[in-house]
């Protein structure tokens, strides 16, 4: 497990994409950039979270699992914890 930033994309309250970002401040300025060109049903948000990675054949690393815990769904602040695991 290691602490990382990733920019989520939300379609009607669901997660559909996550991205690893490399600090707080570029997962911000892409989250502005999405949100620009979003449709009504979609929304980002930049979180720090715990996630369990795995490095690609080129290097690069990508996120298999996500930890979230204490994540807003609508206005609401649920203590719940949630693991996403990713398709691969």
């Amino acid at each position: 497990m290691e602490m990382i930033i990733a920019l989520l994309m939300f379609v009607n309250n669901e997660i559909k994409e996550h991205r690893l970002q490399p600090s707080m401040s570029a997962c911000l300025s892409g989250q502005r950039i999405a949100t620009r060109n979003a449709g009504k049903n979609v929304k980002y948000q930049c979180i720090k979270t715990n996630a369990q990675l795995e490095t690609n054949i080129d290097g690069s690393k990508s996120i298999k699992t996500i930890i979230i815990s204490k994540w807003k769904m609508s206005k609401d602040l649920n203590p719940a914890t949630r693991i996403l695991k990713t398709n691969g």
